[in-house]
């Protein structure tokens, strides 16, 4: 999608009534927007261990923490100055303390949605925000950011608007 198209009258009638990205579209046309939806959805059609309730459950349950409590205890400055980050931080890392990802040893779609939000650190607040007090969470950072089709899509260069 080229710079500025998302907000063309024509994706916004047929795409997304809100002008914003990313976008998606499912199996029978239809576009889908909002991240946590999108995962949600490539879980249910591509992930195997994401086939029972308690498997959509606990995926929806890290995937609307990453997008509803995470995300804007990183990036809104008055979250972070009541202390609500450093708490997720704590409880998250003593969870990974006692496994690899947030659902035991297998990597899965919470864990794209909570990654990614956590991989954002270094980049906006390289200075702000220490990971010091929390090994546990900056190793599952580390194994987030390390992934091959992490390098591949968020860790990639930009690609090139010229």
């Amino acid at each position: 999608m080229g710079a500025g198209q998302h907000k063309a009258s024509d994706f916004i009638k047929n795409v997304n009534h809100f002008g914003k990205l990313p976008v998606i579209t499912m199996a029978d046309g239809t576009p889908l927007i909002e991240s946590g939806a999108q995962l949600l959805y490539l879980a249910d059609v591509f992930d195997p261990n994401v086939s029972t309730a308690e498997e959509r459950g606990l995926a929806s349950q890290w995937t609307h923490f990453a997008n509803a409590s995470l995300g804007p205890s990183i990036f809104m400055k008055e979250q972070r100055e009541a202390g609500v980050m450093d708490k997720f931080f704590a409880v998250l890392n003593q969870l990974l303390a006692e496994s690899s990802y947030l659902q035991g040893e297998r990597f899965g779609v919470g864990d794209v949605a909570v990654g990614s939000y956590l991989s954002y650190i270094p980049v906006f607040f390289p200075d702000q925000i220490s990971l010091d007090a929390y090994p546990f969470l900056r190793a599952y950072i580390n194994r987030i950011t390390s992934r091959p089709a992490f390098k591949r899509t968020v860790g990639a260069p930009p690609p090139s608007t010229a």
